[in-house]
């Protein structure tokens, strides 16, 4: 049993499989030293026009990064690219492109694309052929629409549209299928279309930092959305009570809007983990967020005319609430009530008031919590 045991031992450590790891270069020089072992490749900024040959030495290439080579001749880059078997990941961020050549089409086993930081107004179409991909990254470039059909990129799961001229959301993302997650902060946005309830299958969508003021009903169609945040909008109480309707949401970020009050209705989001109400015109939080089971962390930051004492009152019965941000109250003493909120293990109290005296008195209020202050 020894030997056995002894023998079993030695194939395992002994195995190329289980200390592996990815290694990186930055330079081509250096990575033909050992050409077998490189497998993610840095070429930014290298004022690079085409590929050298050099590089198919690289047999176990699997991630190449060529930013900020803005005269890169694609159709060789990607003749080149296409004769790695394993590679699945791409990057062109600030490449100076206005489009894409078709000949990507040839790189059919990738599934990351990167294409930041370029001149792009419309979805350029070669990239639908690419079957594999799962992410996409279009950060910073200038589109402002795109369409897809069903039968479009059918294995892609992420998409990042932030920092675009998107003035409508794009509802035809919903054709994507495998889409689970949409970043599309910091454009233009204040269209909601009423077809939105084509995105049945996303579970995050990021509308941070856009000009939303309004959501058709069809919102609350979006049946296996999760987290969902839109901080830095022009919401208002009315214009989220179709969010009380999406039922499975677990992570909600309003922050920064217009809102005055929360309804009661908050008790139908039974599955709620996180919610954010920073930044808002809020005085008092409803009696019924206490019926919020698994609430585990709220941002309460900047609510500079909140009726604190009631605000502790009703959190101290949210038993599963473990992390509370309360930044910027403006207060030079704690309000009455703190003390009661001894199931929370971490507060984030900082760009507040308080004196070293009244940090020490906060802090014996409850002593088995973390609380950061600066």
């Amino acid at each position: 049993m020894f030997l056995k045991n002894l023998t079993l031992l030695i194939l395992i450590l002994g195995s190329p499989y289980i200390f592996s790891q990815d290694k990186s270069y930055d330079s081509i020089k250096e990575g033909l030293k050992q050409p077998e072992n490189v497998t993610i490749l840095y070429l930014i900024d290298q004022n690079l026009n085409t590929l050298p040959q050099e590089v198919l030495l690289f047999k176990n290439l699997k991630e190449i990064i060529l930013d900020e080579n803005i005269n890169l001749n694609l159709e060789q880059v990607f003749s080149i690219l296409a004769q790695f078997q394993h590679l699945k990941s791409l990057s062109l961020t600030d490449c100076n492109l206005n489009d894409l050549s078709s000949s990507i089409q040839l790189l059919s086993g990738l599934e990351e694309l990167d294409l930041s930081g370029n001149n792009i107004t419309y979805f350029p179409e070669p990239i639908k052929t690419l079957k594999n991909l799962k992410t996409l990254d279009f950060f910073s470039t200038k589109m402002s629409e795109l369409q897809f059909s069903n039968n479009d990129l059918a294995n892609l799961e992420y998409i990042n549209l932030c920092y675009n001229n998107f003035e409508t959301f794009p509802t035809d993302l919903g054709n994507l299928k495998s889409l689970k997650t949409i970043r599309i902060w910091a454009n233009n946005l204040s269209v909601i279309p009423n077809n939105i309830s084509k995105l049945k299958y996303v579970e995050e969508i990021n509308l941070e930092l856009n000009n939303i003021s309004f959501f058709p009903k069809e919102f609350s169609q979006l049946e296996s959305l999760q987290t969902l945040s839109l901080q830095g909008n022009k919401l208002d109480e009315n214009s989220i009570s179709i969010l009380y309707d999406i039922k499975r949401l677990e992570k909600l970020n309003l922050g920064g809007n217009r809102i005055n009050h929360l309804s009661s209705k908050i008790k139908q989001l039974t599955k709620l983990k996180y919610l954010n109400l920073s930044k808002n015109p809020i005085t008092n939080i409803p009696m019924e967020l206490k019926e919020l089971e698994h609430l585990e962390q709220l941002g309460l930051g900047g609510l500079s005319n909140m009726n604190w004492e009631n605000t502790f009152s009703i959190l101290s019965e949210v038993k599963s609430l473990k992390r509370i941000g309360m930044f910027s109250m403006k207060k030079n003493k704690m309000p009455k009530g703190f003390k009661k909120l001894q199931q929370v293990d971490i507060f984030w109290l900082t760009f507040n008031s308080f004196n070293k005296e009244e940090q020490k008195r906060i802090t014996k209020l409850t002593p088995n919590a973390t609380i950061t202050f600066n």
